[in-house]
Parts: C-alpha cells; structure tokens; sequence
C-alpha cells in the first residue's frame, strides 16, 4: 500500500503491518490506521504514521531502550479488544516530546 507523508514522501507499507486504533488515538480520532516507521538517521527513533492524514507523525521509542528493565502490567481483559493472546505479542513503545 502507497502512504503519502510529508515528511518521508511517497512510501510503500506492507498492508499487513498496518496498526489500526479503532479510537483513534486521544486528540487523533480520525486518525485510525497508522504504520510504525524507522528512522534512517536515528535507530531508537521510530515514527508512528498516519495512513489517511500526510502531514501526522509522531515519534516514539521503546521505553526499553532506555530502562531496559522496564515492565508493563496489562490485564488479560484488555489484550482481548488488541486482539493479542499473549502479551509477548505486543511492541510497546512511548511517545517523544520536548
């Protein structure tokens, strides 16, 4: 699937690695289907792009990286609406701000 982002430019993303919210994210509603991007210039950098809106990108890490005993709790009854039967199935990663 083609994605045009302003700040990548045109680019193809594996329909199957597509991350879809059915919320949206909190202020991003509308914002549904995002794919989780690497930088090129800075490898614990990632980017988690908007399909359907060129100009939203947001930048995330895995808190990992930096606290690499870094642990999260989720109940079971929350990993059923992601769709995961385990949490080793998750990628967690936090997002950057100034």
């Amino acid at each position: 699937m083609w994605i045009n982002t302003t700040r990548f430019g045109r680019i193809d993303v594996d329909s199957a690695d597509l991350l879809n919210f059915q919320s949206g994210l909190p202020g991003l509603e509308q914002c549904r289907e995002w794919a989780l991007l690497a930088d090129a210039e800075n490898d614990a950098l990632g980017w988690l792009q908007s399909t359907t809106r060129d100009d939203i990108a947001i930048a995330v890490v895995s808190p990992r990286r930096f606290v690499p005993q870094y642990q999260v709790r989720i109940p079971r009854s929350e990993l059923t609406p992601l769709r995961l039967h385990d949490i080793k199935q998750a990628q967690l990663v936090v997002v950057v701000s100034k």
